[in-house]
């Protein structure tokens, strides 16, 4: 059943793009058309008057007032557009032909009324037996008639009766009255395209996954914001246990086209400087590890202490001025851990170049064990390519030394995880007093990059 409606409201869907932009390429050109009748009007109003001046000054009347008299006083059965189409009463007929503009319309010279198409401009009013001998300067005058466009008239423009007329799809036509600028889309377009709004989460405005939740009012956010139990993005209600069946269809038939057309789309941070680009498949995951995403203090998951969020960039101006004691580690320097006998946790941010690492020591006096371990502030992939060493020492005892070989976790693994299950640095707390020197431990650390990654306690 959810297939189904997912079915019915992607047709909807498309039959509504359909519909808007048969509309919009109706009204562009209902807009053409009304432009072009406009100037052939000005072009048939401007050869009556040059004819009827010419007329003047044959008679030697030159005067302005007499030749806009003459000018209005046309007869009504003179019309300026004799060829044109009468839609009003025409209506079907009109459809075909802008349907298929090949087809020609024009044949009814009783119309009064303008029609927004013209194959060509008007014939000129019939001159009177008098004024027989003049033809033939009225003719090259109207032939001498500028091109271009003159000034608008203030005047009121009859309705256009093409949005009035059935949803028909304007085929290619050669007309110079139907100048194409565009094509119009096809209604073949695939059916998994759909546009970014629809599968975005209201909540978090990452991408919805194939588990897509809704609050009581019906609005869809991802499997993430569920399971932190946040409000909807919309409305002030919880997310609920209640799942969006047919959207999580339509995404997972939008991912498996995608899959199969092997398209690449570039990460949602690619303007903070994630510079990778995934299958859409592939790049829900990528998303929960990508480095430039928004993240929390690192601190505030261990200590607690700090509400601070925002991009890795800002990352070290945030430790200088807020966590200044964590930030004073580097790699190859002396370093000294007190206090072995008492639970505590240490953490040092270290900065080589555009890539930030956080050490991480802890003492367990419940295990009686010390642990140590390197994360690197990006993916798991990137995490590969590092490794860290560490050593442990007395300098009054220069031949002996704890040393250690491992590779960086990456920064979507949990410390705390790794530590309970001993995938670091381990030292027992009776090996550790062996090393103290005046109640302190002292060790150094390295992080090197392309580096065969293996583990080695000598």
């Amino acid at each position: 059943m959810g297939a189904d409606n997912s079915k019915s409201d992607s047709q909807k869907a498309r039959e509504d793009y359909t519909e808007k932009v048969l509309k919009q390429t109706l009204a562009t050109q209902r807009q053409m058309y009304e432009q072009k009748c406009e100037e052939l009007k000005k072009a048939q109003r401007l050869a009556v008057r040059s004819l009827q001046l010419a007329q003047n000054n044959i008679n030697g009347n030159q005067t302005p007032n007499n030749n806009a008299n003459q000018q209005t006083s046309i007869p009504a059965s003179t019309q300026l557009y004799p060829n044109l189409y009468n839609i009003a009463n025409n209506n079907a007929q009109m459809t075909t032909a802008y349907t298929n503009p090949s087809t020609s319309c024009f044949q009814n010279p009783s119309n009064t009324q303008f029609s927004p198409v013209l194959p060509s401009a008007p014939p000129a009013p019939t001159a009177p037996a008098s004024t027989e001998r003049l033809k033939t300067t009225a003719h090259s005058v109207r032939n001498s008639l500028p091109s271009q466009t003159q000034p608008r008239l203030n005047q009121s423009q009859p309705e256009h009766p093409i949005a009035q007329s059935s949803r028909a799809i304007p085929s290619r036509s050669s007309a110079k009255v139907l100048p194409f600028t565009s094509k119009p889309q096809s209604r073949n377009a695939p059916r998994y395209e759909a546009s970014q709004s629809i599968v975005k989460c209201v909540t978090c405005n990452d991408e919805l996954g194939l588990y897509i939740y809704q609050c009581k009012n019906g609005h869809s956010s991802c499997k993430e914001c569920r399971l932190k139990n946040a409000r909807c993005g919309i409305c002030p209600e919880f997310i609920s246990d209640m799942r969006n069946i047919t959207l999580e269809a339509h995404i997972a038939e939008l991912k498996r086209h995608e899959f199969n057309d092997g398209k690449l789309s570039f990460c949602p941070h690619a303007g903070d400087g994630c510079r990778l680009s995934f299958k859409r498949n592939e790049i829900d995951e990528h998303i929960k590890e990508c480095p430039y995403r928004e993240m929390a203090c690192p601190l505030a998951e261990i200590f607690g202490i700090c509400t601070w969020t925002g991009k890795i960039n800002q990352l070290v101006m945030h430790f200088k001025e807020e966590h200044r004691e964590h930030f004073e580690a580097d790699v190859n320097k002396e370093m000294y851990l007190v206090n072995i006998d008492v639970n505590h946790r240490v953490v040092h941010l270290v900065n080589l170049g555009p890539f930030h690492f956080l050490v991480h020591l802890e003492v367990n006096q419940e295990q009686k064990i010390i642990c140590m371990t390197v994360q690197t502030m990006s993916t798991k992939f990137s995490a590969s390519k590092w490794s860290y060493e560490l050593h442990v020492y007395n300098k009054r005892q220069p031949r002996r030394k704890y040393k250690y070989i491992d590779t960086c976790i990456s920064n979507s693994e949990t410390v705390k995880e790794v530590f309970s299950q001993k995938k670091c640095a381990v030292l027992s707390a009776d090996y550790a007093r062996t090393f103290l020197e005046n109640k302190k431990l002292t060790y150094r650390f390295y992080i090197k990059n392309n580096f065969d990654p293996r583990r080695n306690v000598e």
